[in-house]
């Protein structure tokens, strides 16, 4: 059966600072909504720009009546919400043979952190502190399930408040997100929620796994220097720290079984105490080995699809088979094929051999 036959084609339905527009969904052409582990949903509209108008023929969508900067853009499926955002971009476009299009950007909230470069200085506060701080800088709500010490000193200099929050989420081994006004922070096993099963000859449309050895790692060690102490300080992580991450054969054991043993000593993270090297190459470690395992997809689109999700494949022998976490989704519709998400997942292991 040709993918194009298969897959849902379900017009979304768009609303604008809270009003529903059909005429938006009958011109769209295309859309794309994208989200990844990294944090910062984004979204894309493009929709024919030309006819009635005014009893005449004209531009449809360049009185900014519609489509507006700043105006809140959210896209459902019935009564599902697959996006919420505000319009940050407007783009036109004019080929030779076509009608002219106009093409509607818009990011979620935290996108005011992105546009917020900043230098200061965080002191005596956990990352748990600094977010909620962040979140209440830019009129958020803050939900944090983290744990972690207090720091000292916390430098934030000639950053985004985005940037700075995924560089502290990178060493803290934890994520960011939003959903709608709330700025999310947890560390991705507290993150997944109850399996969303797809099976290939049904839900799953294609898949594409490959499990690489190439850039794993049997256990890391940081390097640091302790002032309180004026001594030389070092983390360490190994294999035996990953049991969060699943079963089956992991690469971090892999590698050094079938390959040889690799540490990876990393020098460039600077932690001030032995609790901060630790966490922080346990964290590296989890990144490295999440890594073993990726895989790509296309499936019907529903409103679990959504990053952090626990994703149970089925119906692909027993290497590749059970759960991954799903770290990518781009919801896509266009007129040919209709509306279909694109799905990125990994893991730290696969199964036994049958």
């Amino acid at each position: 059966m040709p993918v194009q036959d298969a897959l849902r084609s379900s017009r979304p339905t768009i609303v604008i600072d809270g009003e529903t527009y059909p005429a938006v969904a009958s011109a769209l052409r295309e859309l794309a909504l994208c989200d990844s582990d990294a944090g910062l949903a984004h979204g894309s509209l493009t929709l024919e720009n030309w006819g009635p108008r005014n009893g005449g023929t004209d531009y449809q969508y360049f009185d900014l009546r519609v489509f507006d900067f700043g105006k809140k853009l959210e896209v459902r499926l019935g009564d599902d919400v697959l996006f919420k955002g505000r319009i940050s971009a407007i783009e036109a476009s004019f080929d030779e043979g076509a009608p002219p299009t106009i093409t509607v950007l818009a990011e979620d909230r935290l996108q005011s952190l992105r546009m917020s470069r900043r230098t200061r200085v965080f002191e005596d506060m956990s990352d748990a502190d600094v977010i909620r701080q962040i979140a209440n800088d830019h009129g958020l709500q803050a939900e944090v399930s983290l744990s972690g010490d207090t720091h000292r000193v916390l430098a934030q200099a000639n950053d985004t408040d985005l940037a700075f929050l995924r560089e502290r989420a990178r060493r803290g081994g934890f994520e960011i997100w939003a959903d709608g006004d709330t700025l999310h922070a947890a560390e991705r096993s507290s993150r997944r929620a109850a399996p969303v099963t797809l099976t290939t000859g049904a839900s799953l449309r294609s898949f594409r796994v490959v499990a690489d050895l190439a850039h794993q790692v049997s256990s890391v060690s940081i390097g640091g220097w302790d002032v309180a102490a004026k001594d030389a300080l070092k983390g360490e992580a190994e294999a035996s720290s990953l049991s969060s991450e699943g079963g089956g054969q992991r690469g971090a054991d892999l590698v050094s079984s079938k390959l040889s043993a690799r540490t990876e000593a990393v020098t460039h993270s600077f932690p001030a105490t032995a609790s901060e090297a630790d966490a922080i190459a346990r964290a590296w470690l989890a990144q490295r080995a999440r890594r073993f395992v990726v895989a790509h997809g296309v499936t019907e689109t529903t409103s679990d699809l959504k990053v952090g999700a626990r994703i149970k494949i089925e119906g692909v022998g027993p290497l590749f088979k059970g759960d991954y976490d799903l770290v990518g989704v781009t919801h896509r519709f266009d007129n040919r094929i209709g509306l279909r998400t694109e799905i990125a997942l990994e893991r730290a292991w696969i199964g036994e051999p049958a």
